[in-house]
C-alpha cells in the first residue's frame, strides 16, 4: 500500500496549510476558545493548529 504525500496539506490531515495559517492569525488576536467557536472546531484542534 502506498500513501501519496500532498504538500498543500498541513501536518493535521483534516485541514490545509492555508486554514492552519488562518487559525494561527486569528489566535494572535483572539483566544483559542473564541477561534474554536468561530470555526466550530474543538479547542484542542485549534490549539494543535496554532502550535504548528
Amino acid at each position: 500500500m502506498k500513501q501519496e504525500m500532498l504538500d498543500w496539506l498541513a501536518n493535521n490531515p483534516i485541514c490545509t496549510k492555508r486554514f492552519a495559517f488562518f487559525v494561527n492569525r486569528r489566535c494572535r488576536t483572539m483566544t483559542i476558545k473564541n477561534v474554536a467557536e468561530e470555526t466550530r472546531l474543538d479547542w484542542r484542534t485549534i490549539k494543535e493548529l496554532d502550535e504548528q
